[in-house]
């Protein structure tokens, strides 16, 4: 039957756009999820500290509501919950373990049976007439994880001239060939590619999990700093007011009105309410600029209305500081726990191998090479039986001649070798030096929350002495300026101090590996609040002076440092941090 070229050529187009079809961009989105979330169950038991979820999708439609909140009530859980839920450094890090899985996958797709099909065709016109020739490709092929590799090869063709004498064609060919290093090129050398991608996905899971830990640490130290912020305004607002009422009496007893005082020192008052009114407006920018770098670690939008609630500072001022103390050695927990260590440590493993690779790469080359081929007759594609059969078998030798390349790769190894090395031992001097510098702040916060609650018994006592004194006549406007001053100076410095040593605490947890995240397990953004009625000022917002929420019937709980009996995280004791 005669077939025209052209019709020829648009079936076997149509057939191969018929099987490109077939490759439904869904359908690959999801396996490829499939084999990624299947290294990542493989590794992740190997990284307990780990608690939330590796869920792409989840993590999307979990954080996509954060983005319409426009008001909002938190305490340091819901804060946490909410940051869990909507962080985008986390999501990013959650990102980056995904995509060392899909690399993994690609990586032990060459170790896996491959499969290839498909088709060529074209038209091509001499003296003889018009050729169109035309024919089917499939490929099976693997590489095999102590070296070498095997490839199975269908090809048939088919070729037919036109339109004088016109003479047809058809011939297939089955070819196998077999590689087998005995030298270079053979052992566990053959599979680095696939060892370091396994690696890979572990470390990018401590990444997360260290993420988790430092996410807990950054949002608890943000959501303290507001609070600071806010007490201290509060207390500039409380000392303006204070200042105020001293200068209306100031002016009372000066020229204006008693006259039992002198000008200069109703001035001097004057001048301190001023100063008062610029603290008080700095202490506002102060609060508004944490308050924004709150919204930021959250990963909400700036425009959110957020208040905090401050139950957890208030019972720590009335309640004072829970005992600390860590128990047992914090540097060698650190040195056993740290999630970062443990990679920097892998890693010279890693250089190690890479030297054995790069060792092997200057051996002799000694491979071991089968083939075998099946040729159909010209005329009968796919008659196998009368197929004529060939074979053959050989060794492929390659003498170490010329390896100047091969050579510097080993030379350069040799150096990654002993820079890792290094590198593991900044890292646990970094490690202990981090770890010493939180024991000894979390020391001196406890020293310094000491003082400064006696520092405010007395500058409250100064302050009301004084102010009696005036009264008297027996003290100057002077004097009880500069005690309203050491007051607000004592109260700032009590609440940096109680802020200091809450966060000295989950530092210290943190840095040796022992902080609870599980709360970040339960990732939520919290229902909106709904507006504030008309006139009255959004509580806990720059407007006005902050309002605190209502108190909370209990306080919320944060993890702190404990001694680890065994395992590389402990639930710590509680701290108290917030009203839920």
């Amino acid at each position: 039957m005669h077939v025209p070229p052209t019709r020829l050529l648009v079936a076997l187009a149509a057939a191969a756009l018929a099987a490109a079809g077939c490759a439904d961009t869904h359908a690959q989105r999801t396996a490829a999820d499939r084999d990624a979330a299947r290294g990542l169950d493989v590794r992740r038991p190997r990284v307990p500290e780990l608690v939330g979820s590796l869920d792409l999708d989840a993590a999307d439609r979990a954080a996509r509501p954060a983005r319409a909140l426009e008001r909002v009530d938190l305490d340091l859980d819901g804060a946490l919950r909410l940051a869990a839920a909507s962080s985008r450094t986390y999501r990013a890090r959650r990102e980056d373990a995904w995509l060392a899985a899909l690399d993994l996958a690609t990586e032990r797709k060459q170790f896996a049976a491959n499969g290839g099909l498909g088709a060529a065709a074209a038209l091509s016109r001499d003296e003889s007439g018009t050729i169109a020739s035309a024919g089917p490709v499939a490929e099976l092929s693997r590489a095999f994880e102590a070296g070498g590799s095997f490839v199975l090869r269908l090809a048939a063709d088919f070729l037919r001239t036109f339109p004088s004498d016109p003479a047809a064609a058809a011939r297939t060919l089955i070819t196998a060939d077999l590689v087998l290093p005995l030298l270079r090129g053979s052992g566990t050398v053959a599979r680095e590619p696939l060892t370091q991608a396994e690696r890979d996905v572990l470390y990018a899971l401590r990444v997360l999990a260290r993420t988790e830990q430092e996410l807990l640490v950054d949002v608890a130290t943000d959501f303290y700093d507001v609070l600071q912020a806010k007490d201290v305004l509060e207390n500039e607002d409380r000392t303006y007011d204070s200042l105020v009422l001293l200068h209306e009496r100031a002016k009372s007893f000066g020229p204006e009105g008693a006259g039992r005082m002198p000008d200069f020192e109703v001035d001097q008052a004057r001048q301190d309410v001023l100063r008062a009114e610029d603290r008080r407006q700095q202490a506002r920018q102060a609060f508004e600029a944490s308050l924004d770098t709150f919204k930021q670690t959250l990963g909400i939008p700036l425009t959110t209305e957020v208040t905090l609630r401050a139950a957890g500072l208030d019972a720590m001022r009335k309640d004072g500081l829970p005992d600390d103390a860590p128990s047992g050695d914090p540097v060698a927990t650190a040195l056993a726990h740290r999630l970062d260590l443990a990679t920097t440590r892998d890693r010279l493993d890693d250089a190690r191998r890479r030297l054995l690779v790069a060792e092997d790469a200057l051996r002799t080359g000694l491979d071991v090479a089968a083939g075998a081929s099946l040729d159909t007759p010209g005329k009968r594609p796919f008659a196998v039986r009368d197929a004529k059969a060939r074979g053959s078998v050989g060794l492929d030798l390659d003498l170490p001649v010329d390896r100047v390349e091969e050579r510097d790769a080993y030379r350069a190894a040799e150096i990654a070798v002993e820079r890792a090395r290094r590198d593991v031992e900044a890292e646990e001097d970094r490690v202990t030096s981090e770890v010493r510098r939180e024991v000894r702040q979390l020391a001196q916060a406890r020293r310094s929350f000491g003082i400064q609650q006696e520092g405010v018994r007395l500058a409250e006592r100064r302050v009301e002495s004084a102010r009696l004194n005036l009264q008297a006549g027996k003290a100057t406007v002077r004097d009880v300026l500069d005690a309203e001053n050491s007051l607000i100076e004592a109260r700032n410095a009590l609440t940096a101090a109680l802020v200091d040593h809450a966060v000295a605490r989950l530092s210290l947890a943190r840095d040796t590996g022992t902080i609870d995240v599980t709360v970040l397990a339960r990732p939520e953004v919290p229902a909106p609040r709904p507006p504030a009625a008309p006139g009255a000022p959004a509580p806990g917002q720059a407007s006005g002076s902050p309002t605190a929420a209502p108190p909370a019937p209990a306080p919320t709980t944060a993890p702190a440092v404990v001694p680890p009996p065994a395992g590389p995280a402990v639930p710590a004791a509680a701290l108290p941090v917030g009203g839920r």
